[in-house]
């Protein structure tokens, strides 16, 4: 979030792709739901329009994905699927 002070006025669109080393690091999913959501908070002062690439959630991993579909769903981001990721 604070890297978000340096890219005022820098282009429309802030892409998020983040998540995985939250994972890997075993963030509990609670703490990951807040750090996206204060991201997502500070990210609308700043950005005409936000788009967020689907976490890579592993096997067992299904809470992250849980919490990243329903605050995109609730800001109205949209989410770009991980097949398409995959897929290129």
């Amino acid at each position: 979030a604070a890297q978000l002070e340096r890219l005022q006025g820098r282009g429309d669109v802030l892409w998020i792709e983040i998540g995985g080393n939250d994972i890997l690091e075993n963030l509990p999913p609670a703490d990951y739901g807040a750090h996206l959501e204060c991201l997502l908070n500070r990210a609308r002062g700043h950005c005409g329009r936000i788009v967020m690439m689907e976490i890579p959630a592993p096997p067992l991993g299904g809470a992250y994905g849980v919490i990243q579909r329903d605050l995109a769903r609730r800001y109205g981001i949209p989410l770009v699927p991980k097949r398409r990721l995959m897929a290129i």
